[in-house]
């Protein structure tokens, strides 16, 4: 039952974002990179690929969420000039700060 609620109440977390100019502003760094990878473990994975998917959209790069568990596995793809964007809900999260960290 939590974890259903969690989910459902990220699209509402995402609608109450301060404004759309802080959309912008993230975007406005993000262009500067040549891919986005935006990382979260549990409920926070579902905002990091809400947020790849916004953030693909408004700063036309390539977005990619990946879970904090896999993002490790991923390091190969993890390029100069990429940008990783760590989203946790506790601020907490072992595999979220390790991959924060991790590059």
């Amino acid at each position: 039952h939590f974890m259903r609620k969690e989910a459902l109440d990220q699209w509402f977390t995402l609608s109450q974002f301060p404004e759309v100019a802080s959309l912008e502003k993230i975007a406005t760094i993000a262009r500067q990179s040549r891919t986005l990878f935006v990382v979260g473990a549990g409920g926070a994975f579902i905002t990091a690929r809400q947020m790849a998917y916004l953030m693909g959209d408004i700063a036309g790069l390539p977005a990619l969420a990946v879970a904090s568990y896999d993002f490790e596995s991923m390091s190969l793809f993890v390029l100069k000039g990429d940008l990783c964007l760590a989203i946790s809900q506790s601020g907490e999260t072992a595999d979220t700060l390790l991959a924060a960290l991790s590059q």
